[in-house]
């Protein structure tokens, strides 16, 4: 491992991974040093060995992304590869990430189908585009099982994207019997006024009863409560 990374904070995260410490049960990757444990790639190459240690860990439970930590990196191929085999994780947040091109979400889509123990997904401050979109929407919707919480917030999207560009997209969302929070919130985008139909449609088969729905949504046209009354009222 020493060979792997010259930094001390990244040697020791990988030594804990690689040792399965049992108070290594939260990561950050990111290309800033936040508190905790963070991780900071230097190259494509500790990216990737960060990519193995993380599939082979049997203690963690949530794995973060922040502030786009693979900049300088040409190759996060290995990475996901590592990650897809991990088992034991059950919350993954993307935070202040750019995602517009989706390829980063198709990798991990392997991670979200085989993953057993997943049971909240949260995405804040992240630029998306049309294709991320669907590439979400794919992954969510081969979950092997269904989520807790899923949460979107702050996305920002290109001029000409819609967050599900095509209607069926929506209905990733009734693959998720157990869905007890989804919360879409502050989201200043342009959305087919079809699509709030085919959302209330998923919801109304597969939501409980106490399902907490929180729409603050920033749209043209109709606002999406309009579409979630059946449910909520």
């Amino acid at each position: 491992i020493e060979d792997i990374t010259a930094d001390y904070t990244n040697r020791n995260i990988l030594h804990r991974l690689k040792a399965n410490d049992p108070n290594l049960d939260k990561l950050v990757v990111s290309n800033i040093r936040y508190r905790g444990e963070c991780y900071c790639p230097e190259s494509a190459r500790d990216l990737g060995w960060l990519g193995y240690y993380i599939g082979q860990s049997m203690i963690l439970k949530e794995l973060n992304f922040r502030s786009n930590p693979f900049q300088g990196c040409n190759v996060v191929e290995w990475f996901c590869r590592g990650v897809n085999i991990n088992r034991s994780i059950q919350k993954i947040r993307f935070v202040q990430m750019d995602l517009s091109g989706g390829e980063f979400v198709r990798l991990l889509r392997p991670f979200f189908e085989n993953i057993h123990n997943m049971s909240d997904l949260m995405v804040k401050e992240c630029l998306f585009g049309a294709g991320c979109a669907h590439q979400f929407s794919l992954a969510l919707g081969g979950c092997k099982k269904s989520l807790k919480s899923i949460k979107l917030s702050h996305i920002q999207m290109g001029e000409n994207d819609q967050l599900f560009e095509i209607t069926e997209d929506a209905a990733f969302i009734s693959m998720h019997s157990r869905l007890e929070k989804l919360e879409l919130k502050a989201m200043s985008i342009r959305v087919l006024s079809a699509w709030k139909y085919h959302l209330c449609c998923a919801l109304m088969p597969c939501c409980k009863s106490s399902i907490s729905i929180t729409t603050t949504l920033m749209m043209t046209g109709s606002k999406l409560w309009w579409a979630l009354s059946p449910i909520t009222g």
